[in-house]
């Protein structure tokens, strides 16, 4: 999730917790990303599209689990990944 950029804006809680309620938004540059997120209590629902050259990302929390998935794919300079996980 490193870029050269990445301005936030955080509404009505953390964005580093999925335990208090937050409204999430993100851009990411180079060259375009867009976040979306919201938690509420222990419900965390997130969503990630990206240009530069493709991601995609979900994610979804409940309790003390939250599973994430991320597919990515940038240029040769930079690496492919195909991520999925579970957090406790």
């Amino acid at each position: 999730m490193g870029v050269l950029a990445r301005p936030m804006l955080v509404a009505g809680g953390d964005a580093r917790t999925t335990r208090n309620f937050g409204i999430f938004f993100y851009l990411e540059v180079p060259y375009l990303t867009l976040g979306f997120r919201v938690g509420f209590g222990y419900l965390t629902i997130g969503f990630r599209v990206g240009f530069g050259y493709l991601t995609i990302g979900f994610r979804v929390g409940f309790g003390y689990l939250t599973l994430g998935f991320r597919v990515g794919f940038r240029s040769s300079t930079q690496p492919t990944y195909l991520r999925s996980s579970a957090v406790p």
